[in-house]
């Protein structure tokens, strides 16, 4: 499955972590920081 923020592969250890997720670590952490600095 590969990342929908930068199409990389998701490494399987974090597929097997985090079930049903979309995005990479990095991507997920800047994912994050945007909600957060929008919900101030």
């Amino acid at each position: 499955m590969d990342c929908i923020g930068c199409d990389e592969p998701i490494p399987e250890a974090r597929r097997l972590a985090e079930k049903g997720c979309s995005r990479c670590i990095e991507c997920q952490q800047i994912h994050e920081g945007r909600r957060a600095r929008n919900a101030r």
